[in-house]
């Protein structure tokens, strides 16, 4: 039954010469169960890293016995807007078992990349954990400027497990590379797509 409300994580320059990975919220353990991440602020999360990763909240581990919750949380990573990271909102990769419930979270990223591969998402989910995902803002608004790597607002690896309604979906960078969605081992690139691929 922890509770981590009403921080501010901000302006968090990680010195390093080599990839590294960088998180505001880090929900790392089984025994935490009934945990509540609340009306925090977390921006411009930065790492002098080469291809670094940066995490705003990472979901890693949860409780299958107890709910634990992501809500009114404020997101907005865009500091460094042409560096080459791998970025995301909101990285849910908690077990199977594990029971969440993402409200009325607004996450937006931004930046132009002048080169690398690296992706970003507002949503990432990598397992199939009960979840509802209900009256988020996910804005994803991440451009290419030389760079190759694709831009969503929501990405699903798997297709189970996920009640998800009334979320604001919308990425509006560069073309082909601005994608609202990945669903069912393929990119969505309009809301239509997605609702369509997702009912």
């Amino acid at each position: 039954n922890t509770t981590i409300s009403q921080n501010n994580i901000y302006s968090s320059t990680l010195p390093r010469t080599t990839s590294t990975t960088l998180q505001g919220v880090d929900m790392h353990s089984t025994s935490v169960g009934g945990t509540v991440i609340e009306r925090n602020k977390i921006y411009n999360l930065h790492t002098t890293g080469t291809t670094p990763t940066i995490r705003a909240i990472y979901l890693y581990n949860g409780s299958s016995s107890l709910v634990n919750t992501v809500r009114n949380n404020f997101i907005a990573l865009e500091n460094d807007t042409t560096h080459v990271a791998t970025v995301y909102g909101i990285y849910d990769g908690s077990g199977t078992t594990d029971l969440w419930d993402l409200y009325y979270n607004s996450i937006y990223i931004g930046g132009a990349p002048v080169s690398g591969t690296q992706n970003s998402y507002c949503y990432y989910r990598s397992f199939a954990s009960p979840t509802n995902l209900k009256n988020n803002i996910f804005f994803n608004a991440r451009a290419i400027a030389g760079a190759t790597g694709k831009h969503y607002a929501i990405y699903s690896t798997v297709t189970t497990a996920l009640t998800s309604n009334y979320n604001d979906l919308y990425s509006s960078g560069s073309g082909a590379n601005s994608l609202v969605g990945y669903w069912s081992a393929a990119d969505r690139a309009t809301l239509a797509d997605w609702k369509t691929a997702s009912s």
